[in-house]
């Protein structure tokens, strides 16, 4: 609703005054409420007869507006439903006028005087422009039957009108009262000095007193108001109870003004008839209209900002169960598709310069897989026969058919040396593993067991500040200690015959290996895996609700929760599948590669061979043997694999062959596991996302009936600001 509307909608429009006050203001919800209720009900009345041109009358609604202003500070006002009449106009609208006003002065017991307005809106196929005409009560000067206060409440509902710079003022005086003496006519004066919207009329011409008729034709004449004074002769009360037309009305006052004297003898006929006076108000009322707009274009468009900013900090409302679906399906959607993006990696936009955002989940999950791999790879059962730094070693030379034990500490296989410090104390001056022992250091800045190299040798730390230098060793002179078998072997040895590796036995000591080998990393695994998938959901949860965790808290912690269920659901499953992997591979280790088979038969003589080759010196060109040597090398080779534990070098070859398959069995498994899992996330969520009820997602959304019903008001009133402005400009 505008301070001027000018409205060419064939709808039904309820109107306001004009000139609008700023008591008047606060009434303007409960109208536009009234004026959707009316349209409403008008456009199903026009659905019905197909087309608003088959409308056979006018129609009219009458209205009543809540009071808004001092007058009043009573209980809630009586309901009044508005009335839609479409037919016998002439005599339904008066009587529903008067039943409006009854019901307003049985609400406002103490007064004959309100501030409510009866808003009556009456629309037309044949009527495009619509004009709202306030009459408003006469001042009154003396009254004796009621409350004292009811001059004052005349005046103060008045000049809630009269003060408004965009109303035109039609002050009614009779002409046969003192016209000089006149307070309406004072009052127009004082509120609108230059009266430029001020258009006095005067009435009952017919009743004047004969002979002071020449003061009234004087003051037609010489009118000091901008637009003159205007006089016009209405219908008398017997023509209205006898019926008579408003044409026939004009008819008689046209007939009056040119037979009658002194009227007919007025020079200046414009100011004689109510013809003219309509023609001089629709001028004047353009004018004003014309000269308000700028500033009703400005007042609209501050309301409108004020409004759109408030709408704009609520966001966003769904008030329906189909916006709400809507709404929560968008958002699931997105979640899970920024869920998908950071564990697949595909699609995820990656870290901003300087936030900290995480990198995206498959990133991590890569990072965690390669760690996995290389403690797998560093444990026991994968390097049973490598030669890796901290490997316990036997040491072969061609000067001795004993065996050195001791520890590797350095290894270069691009040089393919190993530098191996003693176990024994007794092999610490052996030349086998030290090109020299002892040396002083005059600044010791190293540590015990520390090992460097000066490019050509390698030296070891040794208590007081002395160091040792190490012997580069061939690798091919070196290979992993089996003994440590021995206590295994005698700890899951069984009835069967000793002289036999049996199942069981092989069974036991991988089922250690995988135990405390590689479950730890699994486990490890899977515990990354948790804080990436969690963290990929926070994140998601986090994006999606960014603009709306504020406003929906209750409907981020259901998804929270059962975005998490889910993730502890499929993590869960995770670890039962690893779990099961971990002990089928600990107590039914199987293969049916023939990888294995061939590695053991290759490995069976290995160290064998290894040895005659070093004894032999077969990698030394132009020595020669003659038969007593090379048989005297065969007996102590011979003699020396008779002393070495047969059974325990023989799990160290099944181990080995063993352990290098069932290594890439877990290697591959578990990342494998991982991975799915991150796959399953997204249809998961799906799944239990989209089971969702309509009323768990109306009650996580939290829309009150008092905050849907205030949202709805607020939109609908910035529409019809909007259509204001548009008219506003239209019209400018």
């Amino acid at each position: 609703v505008v301070d001027i509307q000018w409205c060419t909608k064939r709808h039904l429009q309820s109107q306001s005054p004009i000139g609008t006050t700023n008591d008047d203001k606060n009434a303007s919800n409960s109208l536009r409420q009234r004026k959707r209720s009316i349209e409403k009900q008008v456009e199903e009345r026009n659905h019905r007869s197909h087309h608003v041109d088959e409308m056979k009358d006018d129609q009219a609604t009458v209205d009543t507006t809540p009071p808004s202003s001092p007058l009043s500070s009573l209980s809630p006002p009586p309901i009044w439903t508005p009335r839609i009449i479409t037919s016998a106009l002439q005599t339904q609208v008066p009587k529903l006028l008067k039943d409006a006003q009854e019901l307003i002065l049985s609400y406002r017991t103490d007064t004959l005087i309100a501030p409510d307005v009866i808003c009556l809106s009456i629309q037309s196929f044949r009527t495009e422009r619509e004009l709202t005409l306030i009459d408003l009560p006469g001042l009154v000067a003396y009254q004796h039957t009621h409350d004292s206060s009811l001059l004052s409440k005349v005046e103060e509902v008045v000049l809630s009108y009269v003060n408004n710079p965009r109303s035109v003022l039609v002050p009614i005086v009779a002409a046969p009262s003192n016209i000089h003496n006149s307070k309406v006519l004072q009052w127009c004066r004082r509120v609108d000095p230059t009266t430029v919207r001020t258009i006095p009329v005067l009435t009952k011409p017919d009743l004047c007193d004969p002979g002071s008729e020449i003061d009234v034709v004087t003051l037609l004449q010489e009118s000091r108001f901008t637009h003159g004074i205007y006089m016009v002769k209405n219908r008398g009360q017997a023509s209205l109870d006898s019926g008579t037309t408003i044409a026939a009305g004009l008819e008689e006052e046209a007939a009056f003004f040119a037979s009658t004297s002194p009227w007919n003898a007025v020079k200046d006929t414009n100011r004689l008839g109510i013809p003219a006076l309509r023609n001089t108000l629709s001028g004047v009322l353009c004018q004003i209209m014309k000269d308000a707009l700028p500033e009703i274009l400005q007042e609209i468009e501050e309301q409108f900002q004020s409004l759109d900013a408030a709408i704009e900090s609520w966001g966003k409302m769904h008030l329906t169960r189909s916006e709400q679906r809507k709404f929560y399906h968008s958002l699931t959607q997105r979640l899970i598709a920024n869920v998908s993006a950071s564990l697949s990696g595909k699609g995820h936009r990656g870290r901003m310069a300087g936030s900290a955002k995480k990198p995206a989940g498959a990133a991590r999950l890569h990072s965690a897989c390669n760690l996995f791999l290389k403690q797998i790879k560093s444990g026991s059962l994968a390097t049973i026969s490598s030669l890796v730094e901290g490997a316990l070693v036997l040491v072969s030379t061609c000067n001795s058919t004993e065996d050195v034990r001791g520890e590797i500490v350095h290894v270069d296989h691009d040089m393919g040396f190993v530098c191996v410090d003693y176990v024994d104390e007794k092999d610490h001056t052996t030349d086998i593993l030290f090109d020299g022992i002892g040396y002083p250091s005059e600044q010791s800045e190293f540590e015990k067991d520390e090992v460097w190299s000066d490019g050509s040798r390698v030296f070891i730390g040794r208590e007081n500040g002395s160091f040792d230098s190490l012997r580069k060793l061939p690798i091919e002179n070196v290979r992993t200690d089996p003994s440590w078998l021995i206590d295994k072997i005698a700890e899951f040895r069984t009835d069967d015959l000793a002289c036999f590796i049996n199942v069981e036995m092989f069974r036991n000591i991988v089922g250690e290996f995988v135990h405390d080998d590689w479950a730890p990393p699994c486990q490890d695994l899977l515990k990354t895996l948790e804080m990436i998938m969690k963290d990929s959901l926070d994140q998601a949860l986090n994006e999606s609700f960014k603009e709306d965790v504020t406003k929906y808290p209750m409907l981020k912690a259901m998804m929270e929760d059962r975005c998490h269920k889910v993730c502890t659901e499929l993590l869960d499953a995770a670890r039962q599948d690893v779990k099961a992997h971990l002990e089928i591979e600990q107590e039914h280790p199987y293969t049916q590669d023939e990888v294995l088979l061939e590695a053991l038969s290759e490995s069976r003589f290995q160290n064998l061979r290894r040895d005659l080759e070093i004894q032999l010196r077969l990698a030394q060109e132009g020595v020669v043997y003659d038969t007593q040597a090379i048989t005297a090398i065969l007996d102590n080779v011979f003699n020396k694999h008779k002393r070495q534990h047969v059974m325990a070098e023989q799990m160290e070859m099944v181990l080995s062959s063993y352990g290098k398959l069932a290594t890439q069995r877990v290697l591959d498994r578990t990342p494998q596991i991982c991975w799915q899992t991150c796959r399953n996330l997204p249809g998961s969520l799906q799944e239990e996302l989209g089971s969702v009820t309509d009323e768990v997602v109306e009650k996580s959304l939290n829309v009150s009936e008092e905050t849907r019903n205030m949202y709805q008001e607020m939109v609908s009133t910035l529409k019809d600001l909007q259509e204001a402005m548009d008219v506003v400009r239209r019209i400018q």
